[in-house]
């Protein structure tokens, strides 16, 4: 009798766990971590993903409308509410006239108001039959609400969780009035709408349906892209952006955020050129945080920033031309980790001697020497660059990166340790500790170190740490038996330091203009920042 023809990569061995999920995953060497405890220092409160101001008052009118309309303490009821409201508003967006693409809920409203002409149901949007929220307006159960602005709320002061009952949030009202608080912004949102929008607006969220002409009569009222000039709405959401940075605290009396703003102002009266959001962070940097030639706690703070961000992208750059080179080379095959490195060094020192760099048989501290200046332009490059050429401009900007701060390394960690900022994977702990102490290298051997070190083993590193007891899988690489054999590989990116965000929240706001000019209400808020009398 025939036996069984065992088929390639078929086992009749017993297995005993789920077969292992490779995906995408973000940070792939877990350097961003600096990066993002830096901004979320710099600027509490706010968010990096939607960029419209008026959802916070708006946040505050619903949860003071809640407690009056429903009340009920059960969160199943109030995350039905919320996201109700959210679909609603994000539909009625769909109408508004102005740039709507920062409201969230946005492209599956938009998708249902064209194949819907007549009746949409607001029901069949936030949940589906059997209560799941995939594919619908939003897949976070408690909303966007939920995911984006509940923690941002509850760090500027206006929100707090229910006393008695998890998953319960009610807006904060101050006895004492010494910060901006969720009672005084529900009162200023709900004093721009209409006694006729808001019937409308809850008949539609009680009988769970809506036609479009009662979605164009929801508006100008519920639109989240305009904030009515000269109310109360807009002088509180102003003062809650440069009140301290933590208003309920009595400890943390930090104004990184309002500093912020006052800076950024001084910037844009001054910038000529292409105006983007990280200008003012890049021009932080190539100042080394000071201003006239005094250091500025806050300016330091980007420069801080814009450091590591600068050593993590390299790092990520490095990697992905590596594994590109790995792919293109090697795949599907699995050469041995030694010879592998060996020749994505020789590769890397054939491109850097192209751009003029002594690395062949140089030290790294002549290395060092030869390069240039220009930080923004390796980046620049690393990104249209792909394979050896990307790792090999990702060196340069690693190169230039310790050249042109090494003066400042001390005082930025001493910054990084005060503010509790140095995490692991942090740039300036590694040019500090690691880096300083092999300059006298030979430019050979430290680049095979850092390739086998700071990038394919810390990938495998973190790769395991985020895998933890699950079967999903970040690794790009698997390394087996001293060999290395290709899986995939996962673009550079740059963090996201809430900046932009913050731009949009002053132009939302009427003190900068859409081509990021002061208006004269933001000439107004910049005299008062820098006079102290805000």
């Amino acid at each position: 009798m025939a036996g069984k023809v065992i088929a390639k990569n078929e086992s009749i061995l017993p297995f005993f766990g789920d077969r292992m999920t490779i995906i995408g995953g973000l940070d792939p060497l877990g350097n961003q971590n600096t990066s993002d405890a830096t901004f979320q220092m710099i600027l509490p409160g706010l968010n990096n993903v939607t960029g419209r101001l008026r959802y916070y008052s708006y946040y505050c009118w619903l949860l003071d409308q809640y407690s009056e309309r429903v009340g009920s303490t059960d969160p199943a009821h109030f995350r039905r509410f919320i996201r109700k409201a959210e679909y609603l508003t994000a539909l009625a967006a769909q109408l508004d006239p102005e740039d709507t693409k920062s409201i969230s809920g946005s492209t599956y409203a938009g998708k249902e108001l064209n194949e819907n002409n007549t009746v949409i149901k607001l029901n069949e949007g936030i949940y589906k039959p059997d209560g799941d929220t995939e594919d619908t307006y939003w897949k976070f159960p408690l909303g966007i609400f939920g995911q984006y602005y509940l923690g941002s709320m509850r760090t500027i002061g206006l929100l707090i969780e229910h006393a008695t009952q998890e998953g319960l949030y009610i807006r904060t009202e101050s006895s004492e009035g010494k910060y901006i608080d969720g009672k005084q912004m529900a009162e200023a949102f709900g004093a721009n709408l209409s006694e006729e929008s808001v019937s409308l607006f809850f008949r539609c969220m009680d009988q769970e349906e809506v036609t479009k002409n009662e979605l164009e009569q929801l508006l100008p009222d519920f639109s989240l892209t305009t904030i009515p000039q000269g109310t109360d709405e807009i002088r509180l959401l102003t003062r809650m952006l440069i009140q301290k940075d933590y208003p309920r605290s009595k400890e943390n009396t930090f104004t990184f955020r309002s500093e912020t703003i006052k800076y950024l102002f001084h910037f844009l009266e001054g910038f000529s050129g292409d105006f983007e959001d990280r200008s003012f962070i890049q021009h932080s940097y190539f100042k080394k945080g000071l201003f006239e030639s005094e250091s500025v706690p806050v300016l330091t703070g980007w420069y801080f920033y814009q450091f590591n961000e600068y050593w993590q992208y390299a790092c990520s750059a490095v990697l992905n031309g590596v594994l590109t080179y790995l792919q293109e080379k090697h795949a599907p095959d699995a050469p041995s980790v030694s010879l592998f490195i060996d020749q994505v060094t020789e590769e890397i020192i054939k491109y850097l001697e192209q751009q003029s760099l002594t690395a062949h048989n140089a030290t790294l501290d002549k290395a060092v020497s030869s390069i240039g200046l220009r930080e923004q332009d390796f980046a620049a490059s690393i990104h249209t660059n792909k394979g050896i050429d990307k790792a090999g401009a990702a060196l340069q900007l690693l190169l230039a990166l310790y050249k042109g701060n090494k003066e400042q390394l001390k005082d930025l960690k001493a910054y990084g340790k005060k503010h509790d900022l140095l995490r692991n994977g942090a740039g300036v702990e590694y040019f500090l500790k690691e880096f300083e102490s092999k300059t006298s290298w030979d430019f050979n051997r430290f680049l095979s170190d850092f390739l086998l070190r700071k990038i394919i083993l810390r990938h495998q590193f973190v790769a395991f740490r985020k895998m933890g007891n699950g079967n999903q899988s970040t690794q790009k690489f698997i390394l087996e038996e001293h060999t290395i054999r290709y899986l995939g590989r996962l673009d550079e990116n740059y963090t996201g330091p809430r900046i932009g965000n913050l731009i949009q929240f002053l132009i939302d706001a009427q003190h900068l203009t859409k081509d990021y000019e002061l208006t004269d209400t933001g000439k107004s808020l910049k005299k008062a920042l820098w006079d102290g009398t805000d």
